[in-house]
């Protein structure tokens, strides 16, 4: 190196000089020093491009990282977005820069460098980064709104089947979660038109479906939806749709149908707590709809008395109040 800085420095015109320029860039690239070859260059009236400046520094990075020198890499890739940030290789850069940060068990720091390439779409590295984009949210952030985002992005792009089907799942999810149950709908039916998808992905497509037409008021189309789901193994979901059947029997005026679903479920998922609590309640709605006043009290009295979930504890001393004032009106009537 030192011999080539003094035949550029004393010879700047020979063609020895010229002949040199690459020995030297190399040198310098090789010892991650873009900057210094630049400076050396300029300082020696031969000025170096933005283009041929961009290419460098971007090269010198990747030659640490291919070597597996991820701490120079990141170094480098860092500098080269911090001088080029619309620079020919941005997209690059930014997405060794997340492998890098994920390989070191940090997803919240490559979160920001997998966006920025994701949401440069199309791009070579755009299906991955979408992927890691939305898993980084849904699973360690529980950011479900974004998580949705990247998975939309995903399901856009992808080009292998398993990355497309994982896209659909977890948008899937992401929705369920957002309760976001109209926006489901279209993802939902196409998922279940899908060749060999997990009973927990028809199930789940098949609740929001249902869901939906509850919350559209077409009632006995719900309540098909909702009995289907039924034949599945017990679950948080099939819960919920034994209440729903219950709650819909009811609206319907189907009191027999409605206490006979609600006792089922009761006596067959003990374990979810929230949706036998919920099976309770509507058992002490059927009794005051059918004036049974007595089982009424007594049941949303036991709710309120019992009831860990301080909303449902809430309403069941306020239907219980609605009760006892019955009770009372009935009494001085007669």
């Amino acid at each position: 190196m030192d011999q080539f800085k003094t035949l550029v420095t004393k010879y700047p015109n020979s063609v020895e000089t010229e002949s040199s320029i690459d020995y030297i860039r190399n040198i310098f690239i090789e010892k991650q020093q873009p900057a210094a070859y630049i400076s050396f260059m300029q300082s020696n009236n031969k000025p170096v491009t933005v283009i041929e400046a961009d290419s460098l520094t971007f090269r010198s990075a990747m030659i640490r990282y291919d070597a597996k020198d991820l701490a120079a890499a990141q170094s480098g890739f860092t500098e080269y977005i911090l001088k080029y940030a619309e620079g020919k290789y941005m997209i690059e850069a930014n997405y060794f820069l997340a492998e890098i940060n994920l390989s070191q068990k940090d997803p919240a720091a490559a979160l920001a460098f997998y966006n920025k390439v994701a949401n440069n779409a199309p791009n070579k590295y755009a299906e991955r980064s979408a992927l890691q984009s939305a898993r980084i949210y849904y699973f360690d952030l529980k950011n479900y709104s974004e998580a949705s985002r990247y998975f939309t992005i995903l399901k856009t792009i992808a080009v292998q089947q398993e990355n497309k089907l994982e896209a659909m799942r977890g948008l899937l999810r992401c929705d369920f979660k957002n309760q976001a149950w109209k926006e489901a709908v279209p993802n939902a039916t196409e998922l279940l038109e899908q060749k060999g998808i997990a009973s927990d992905d028809r199930l789940m497509a098949a609740f929001v479906i249902a869901k939906n037409e509850q919350l559209n008021n077409r009632t006995e189309q719900a309540l098909a939806a909702y009995k289907a789901l039924l034949v599945q193994d017990k679950s948080e979901i099939t819960a919920e749709a034994q209440y729903r059947v219950a709650e819909l029997n009811f609206q319907l005026g189907k009191l027999p149908e409605a206490e006979k679903t609600g006792f089922e479920l009761i006596k067959k998922y003990g374990s979810y707590e929230y949706w036998v609590t919920k099976g309770y309640l509507l058992m002490g709605d059927i009794y005051f709809k059918q004036n049974d006043l007595f089982n009424a009290e007594a049941t949303f009295k036991s709710v309120a008395d019992n009831a860990s979930q301080p909303e449902l504890k809430r309403e069941a001393g306020e239907k219980l109040s609605q009760v006892i004032a019955e009770k009372e009106k009935i009494n001085k009537a007669q």
